[in-house]
């Protein structure tokens, strides 16, 4: 099984995904984005421990991707070299977030394989498939890549 969080946790106004958090019973239309993240990974924990059969069944974390826009110069559409040195994504998602997903995983009964793409992105932003992918069958021609 593959499970995943997202950037979605850290929108507000209109980019908010939602209007309303369930906890439990309740509705509830404001709650602390950290805190709705970490009861949401409390209960995904939860629940993998109660239903997932380690002897049976392997489970991976994807972890989010860093954001790579050009508004904040983490641009990777076109490029054909990895970071250098002194170059890197800009980690914009919350480190107090990605730190609740390992303390998570780590107080879990069942073993989870946690992929890190956050930090292999920082490594490797010509690695992203835009210009580089098929579409129906074909290469993206010079035009369709701008």
């Amino acid at each position: 099984m593959v499970f995943n969080t997202g950037h979605w946790w850290t929108h507000h106004g209109k980019m908010r995904a939602w209007d309303y958090f369930q906890l439990r019973e309740e509705l509830t239309e404001e709650m602390e984005p950290a805190e709705a993240f970490n009861k949401a990974l409390r209960t995904w924990a939860r629940w993998v421990d109660r239903n997932v059969d380690p002897c049976r069944t392997d489970v991976f974390f994807h972890s989010i991707s860093p954001e790579h826009k050009r508004e904040n110069l983490q641009w990777c559409y076109n490029q054909t070299r990895p970071f250098s040195d002194n170059e890197g994504y800009l980690q914009l998602f919350p480190k107090s977030m990605v730190k609740l997903v390992e303390r998570t995983h780590l107080k879990m009964r069942a073993p989870v394989r946690y992929l890190n793409v956050t930090k292999l992105s920082e490594f490797r932003r010509d690695a992203h498939t835009g210009v580089y992918t098929k579409r129906q069958g074909k290469f993206l021609t010079p035009e369709q890549r701008k």
